[in-house]
């Protein structure tokens, strides 16, 4: 007995902005079968029954089980956001091999500049002694929130 094909075309969102989200993996049956475009959208066939699985770095995986054609489906994906610990960078390496190491590198006043300013969203990401803790989100909540209110904004 054959399977009934079915043929699945929609759309992959943001569940919060609701902006389209590119290159989604979507796997059917556990094998890769297709990927959302630049825009979005999405086309691919399945049996009866088949599930299908919906993949986007930062975002929940979304799972759907397909009884019929669908032409106009709605992906949405929740962001996921991972806690990580904090990492700390200490400056405590000396070159092995040499007692005058010192000699051979140059020393600057002030050799690294790259102030945090007053971004509260900021990273120092390069010297001695930088530190990195918190939830890493491509925006935060609130950053993510005013571009929201702004594009509304924009829009009237």
């Amino acid at each position: 007995m054959a399977h009934a094909q079915l043929t699945i075309t929609g759309i992959t969102r943001d569940s919060v902005t609701l902006e389209p989200l590119p290159f989604v993996s979507i796997q059917v049956a556990g094998k890769a079968r297709a990927m959302s475009n630049i825009d979005g959208k999405f086309t691919f066939t399945c049996h009866i029954g088949d599930s299908s699985a919906y993949t986007h770095m930062g975002y929940r995986k979304k799972f759907k089980v397909h009884f019929k054609n669908e032409i106009s489906l709605t992906v949405l994906l929740g962001e996921s956001v991972h806690l990580l610990k904090s990492v700390t960078f200490i400056d405590n390496y000396k070159p092995q091999g040499s007692e005058n190491w010192k000699d051979a590198v140059q020393f600057y006043k002030s050799p690294f500049k790259n102030p945090v300013g007053t971004d509260p969203n900021a990273v120092q990401t390069f010297g001695v002694g930088g530190s990195i803790s918190g939830a890493l989100s491509y925006f935060s909540k609130s950053e993510k929130d005013r571009r929201k209110y702004q594009k509304v904004v924009e829009d009237q």
